[in-house]
């Protein structure tokens, strides 16, 4: 009779109907290190259990893993992992035709009449569609505000939408989406909350964001957009922390 394969802990999908995880137990402290290393986010003093998002991208990288360090999983989780492998695999075909020369966007709703954008704009509207999240490292002057906008006016529940921005730039966000598309615009003047006039994009200053973090905290925004985000710096200690902090549950999110 052939010897079993040798497995080095057990791998479990657990859900509770709104956060889905795989639950990592068991695990070999030689293959804990190997973990940790894959998947960084693990605490490095943890001992487990050890417990991943269950997304596409872990999905493919926990079956990799799994590959060479076989865990035991019963045969309803391994299709979930099946499934969210290929789904995985799959979106990133997808991707991969958008950013081809060849590509060619569907019909942009919502710009002013004689307004359209680049083909390398649209790539990245329809990326930003289809990922519901970008960093978009374009040099300046080349449309990454257009690109917030066309995505903002033509795609289906990102609105309400809130604009991040430095002090000086919340004027210019105001004229170029009013002027590309036909979405209303309302530049916040406080740094505490006031009765909100109705309005599709909501531009806020940096230095305005903590004190509407109750605001921030519900789900009355949809997407989030920040221009120049490196002035939301990371690490507890720094002033934008919170900022931060406030806006990372938002779903879907523009770096510029």
């Amino acid at each position: 009779m052939a010897e079993a394969s040798r497995t080095y802990g057990v791998c479990r999908y657990v859900s509770d109907g709104t956060r889905h995880q795989w639950s990592l137990e068991g695990i070999e402290p030689h293959v804990a290190i190997r973990l940790k290393q894959l998947f960084p986010k693990i605490p490095k003093q943890s001992a487990g259990p050890f417990l991943l998002p269950a997304d596409l991208i872990t999905a493919a990288d926990l079956d990799w893993f799994m590959s060479r360090y076989p865990l035991r999983i019963s045969a309803a989780d391994r299709r979930q992992l099946e499934i969210d492998k290929t789904g995985f695999v799959e979106r990133q075909d997808h991707l991969e035709n958008i950013l081809l020369p060849t590509f060619k966007a569907g019909a942009i709703t919502g710009l002013r009449d004689g307004q359209q954008l680049r083909n390398y704009q649209a790539q990245a509207v329809e990326v930003l569609r289809y990922r519901k999240s970008l960093l978009l490292g374009d040099e300046g002057g080349l449309g990454k505000t257009f690109v917030a906008a066309a995505f903002l006016c033509s795609v289906p529940g990102t609105l309400p939408a809130a604009v991040v921005c430095d002090a000086h730039m919340q004027i210019q966000w105001l004229e170029k989406v009013t002027g590309f598309t036909h979405l209303r615009v309302h530049c916040i003047k406080k740094t505490s909350p006031y009765a909100l006039p109705p309005a599709d994009v909501y531009v806020f200053r940096i230095s305005q964001i903590m004190g509407w973090a109750d605001i921030f905290a519900t789900d009355f925004f949809r997407t989030v957009v920040y221009d120049e985000p490196q002035s939301l710096r990371t690490g507890a200690s720094t002033a934008m922390s919170l900022p931060r902090r406030c806006l990372r549950n938002i779903p879907s999110t523009i770096s510029g």
